[in-house]
C-alpha cells in the first residue's frame, strides 16, 4: 500500500505469522516495514519496522496486528505528529474501501 505525505510517498508492507504456523506455538505475529521511497521509487532511507505479537490466549485478529505494528513502525520513522495523522487518514481511508477492511 502506497501512502503520500506532502512530498514524501512511503510504502507499507504487512506480513502475519500465523497461530501455530511451521509447528511453532505461539499466538502470531504481525510486521510492519515502512519505506519512504524516492522519486525513482527506490528506497532512500532505512526501512522502519515494527511488530506485534498475540500472546497465546489471545485470538489473533490481523487487523489489530495491523495497527499496533503500523504504530510501532511510525514511532520509529520520527515523522511529525500531522505527518503520522496523513498516513493514518490515507491507510485508514484506503483499508474501509475494501470491503471487510483490513485483514478481517
Amino acid at each position: 500500500m502506497r501512502v503520500t505525505v506532502g512530498e514524501k510517498q512511503f510504502k507499507l508492507i504487512f506480513g502475519h505469522k500465523l497461530p501455530g504456523a511451521l509447528g511453532i506455538p505461539g499466538g502470531g505475529a504481525t510486521l510492519c516495514v515502512l519505506l519512504e521511497e524516492g522519486e525513482d521509487g527506490g528506497a532512500i532511507k532505512a526501512p522502519r519496522v515494527g511488530e506485534a505479537h498475540c500472546h497465546v490466549a489471545d485470538p489473533f485478529v490481523k487487523r489489530t496486528g495491523r495497527r499496533i505494528a503500523l504504530t510501532r513502525a511510525l514511532a520509529a520513522a520520527e515523522l511529525t505528529r500531522e505527518e503520522r495523522r496523513e498516513v493514518w487518514t490515507q491507510y485508514l481511508a484506503k483499508t474501509r474501501s475494501v470491503p471487510g477492511g483490513a485483514g478481517r
